[in-house]
């Protein structure tokens, strides 16, 4: 997608996927040398048309972001870390999935075609810019509807989630959480029974303590 010295940028994506699966698009950054490399400024955004049946469905917008988007952990401390990409891989991945499953509509019957492309900018440190040419980077991929099984791992995907907010993320944690509730009945999330009560009925207990040998006594 990019490629400037020893740092590339790479999308990876799969043949198909779906609601179910959670980090399924990712960006790469791959530094092929031996020193770190500094990014000043990076953002990226998708375009995107469905097709059904050889029918164009509807045109929009996948997942977009900024610095923040691909560097969130240097915002983790204050004043904000440098965005460096040490030897090696660096990996992108909750972003752009929660971002894109949360903008895709989950097909009735028949899977849809995506056909996307990828528009990412890139400053280095020293002023260098990097970008993918006007029409962006091409890519496609099947959207298919989860089956009994997705269905299940969306179900304990919403209960974790609600059970283990995420402030860090909350933009893309809410777009994720509210594409998973549209995709299930409200009823299939709570089919376990509820919990026993810890304690015997009231009625039990008072007479558990009118047999008690102290209040025996005093009632003498």
């Amino acid at each position: 997608m990019l490629r400037h010295g020893d740092l590339s940028v790479v999308l990876l994506y799969p043949e198909s996927a779906t609601l179910a699966d959670q980090e399924w698009l990712s960006v790469e950054f791959r530094n092929a040398g031996s020193e770190k490399i500094e990014i000043a400024d990076a953002s990226y955004r998708m375009d995107m048309e469905i097709w059904a049946a050889d029918e164009l469905r509807m045109t929009g917008n996948l997942a977009s972001g900024n610095t923040y988007a691909l560097f969130p952990h240097c915002w983790e401390v204050t004043p904000v870390a440098p965005r460096y990409v040490e030897p090696g891989i660096y990996t992108v991945s909750q972003h752009p999935s929660r971002y894109s499953s949360a903008l895709l509509p989950i097909p009735s019957d028949h899977a849809f075609k995506v056909k996307a492309n990828i528009h990412f900018r890139l400053t280095l440190a020293d002023g260098t810019h990097i970008s993918t040419p006007r029409e962006g980077f091409p890519f496609s991929f099947r959207w298919e509807k989860p089956d009994a099984k997705g269905l299940a791992t969306i179900e304990e995907e919403i209960l974790a989630m609600l059970e283990n907010p995420e402030p860090k993320s909350a933009s893309v944690h809410s777009y994720r959480l509210n594409a998973l509730l549209k995709s299930v009945t409200p009823p299939s999330l709570f089919r376990s029974p509820p919990p026993r009560h810890r304690y015997p009925p009231r009625r039990r207990m008072v007479r558990k303590e009118a047999d008690h040998p102290a209040l025996s006594r005093h009632r003498r």
